[in-house]
């Protein structure tokens, strides 16, 4: 560029000399190339450095790896392990109920933040209004629905325990049975052949009320028993209710699953039954223990139904925080359970999970050992498969990055 320049500055001497005129013209600005912008988004990459099996006696077995993590812009780092018998992921599009003229404010509130968490991880929510849900009930899809309650009804009046009418009651008699080819409910139906998963948070037993677009609302007139959910929700039929408790849930344990996820402690006084549970044949996932006297209770608990299921994340007290509500939801979504053949009472022993702060700079480099708690050997005896996932974030930039990598093992 200075040899360009100064055959210019030559050029002028000449033309000048030899009686020329010469107009000055402002000069262009040189044309610089701006440095490259550099990436601030958090980024995660690892590898398994070795997978290890060990016998603690003869009736048990444990697994654990070893892995080697990079992470970029990001201040945590969670790594865990789960353990399954089977594992054939779905990837179901995820859905909310999101209408603000038929959910009360703290209901939008709490959508909101949960929307915002999945987002922070670049995992949608899809919001759907009363006429679209109308729509999605009919094709009955594979998708994962959630449902907040409490909901309202045209007056402003908090509704709990409510359903909107297309998930319950189509042809809006009130009644919910004569809506279901199995005689329970259209969610029932829509859980147990076409893979449904329903999760609802703020209600054990939603079914009670049934609202309409207009925003009238009627209480089900073919559920007049308390605590009658697993009537409707689940492939259970008989008197004994699935739901107990009364001030209080009881003594909590933490299991190795909901230290594992780090869910938090729920204060509410009613909770899943598993003795009743078992006793009507039903298979579940706890994601928290609680023991009364007489009774050992869950939630929150995921119950199988067909090919989908129900995840009932906690009651209409809101023990938690929204945006640790959103938390301990994100977390059982990336366990993704329902697309697992799990290891029974796998609650205590499946999993195993380490958790790092440390300062944000561009780059870090952290290694470390994951192993689950012994599990019956009978339930690994031919072949298992080991998922492990990754979890960093930047408390900074309020944004994730995840990653996961699955390993079939033959102990």
């Amino acid at each position: 560029m200075r040899s360009l320049d100064l055959y210019v500055g030559l050029l002028v001497v000449i033309l000048l000399a030899s009686g020329f005129t010469i107009f000055v013209v402002n000069r262009l600005p040189r044309l610089t190339t701006p440095p490259p912008s550099v990436s601030t988004a958090p980024t995660l990459t690892f590898d398994i450095e070795n997978v290890a099996i060990a016998y603690p006696n003869a009736k048990s077995i444990k697994f654990g790896v070893t892995y080697s993590a990079e992470t970029n812009n990001t201040d945590t780092l969670q790594m865990l392990l789960f353990v399954h018998k089977s594992f054939l992921e779905t990837n179901r599009p995820i859905y909310m109920f999101y209408d603000s003229q038929l959910m009360t404010s703290e209901a939008i509130q709490r959508a909101d933040t949960i929307i915002r968490y999945f987002n922070a991880y670049n995992i949608t929510i899809n919001t759907v209004s009363y006429k679209a849900l109308e729509t999605l009930a009919k094709q009955m899809a594979e998708i994962l629905l959630i449902i907040i309650d409490p909901l309202k009804d045209r007056e402003g009046r908090r509704l709990e325990n409510a359903l909107p009418a297309p998930l319950v009651d189509s042809n809006k008699n009130g009644y919910i049975r004569d809506d279901s080819k199995y005689s329970k409910s259209i969610l029932y139906d829509w859980m147990k052949d076409e893979g449904l998963i329903l999760v609802t948070a703020g209600s054990l037993q939603p079914h009670k009320k049934i609202l309409y677009g207009d925003g009238v609302y009627t209480y089900t007139k073919d559920s007049a028993i308390p605590f009658d959910t697993h009537e409707f929700l689940t492939e259970a039929s008989g008197n004994k209710s699935i739901i107990k408790g009364g001030f209080t849930l009881g003594n909590y344990t933490s299991s190795r699953i909901s230290a594992g996820l780090g869910l938090e402690y729920r204060e509410t006084p009613y909770g899943f039954d598993e003795d009743a549970m078992r006793g009507y044949g039903l298979q579940f996932y706890s994601y928290g223990n609680y023991k009364l006297q007489r009774s050992n209770l869950s939630l929150p608990v995921f119950i199988q139904v067909g090919k989908g299921g129900w995840l009932a994340m906690d009651d209409s007290e809101y023990w938690l925080s929204d945006r640790t509500l959103a938390h301990d939801l994100f977390m059982i979504y990336e366990h993704a359970v329902w697309d697992s053949e799990w290891i029974p009472l796998g609650w205590y022993d499946d999993s195993g999970s380490i958790y790092r702060r440390y300062k944000q700079v561009e780059t870090t480099t952290l290694s470390g050992n994951i192993e689950t708690e012994a599990i019956p050997i009978a339930e690994a005896a031919d072949k298992v498969i080991l998922r492990v996932l990754g979890i960093a974030y930047s408390n900074q930039q309020q944004e994730g990055a995840l990653k996961e990598r699955i390993l079939v093992e033959t102990p």
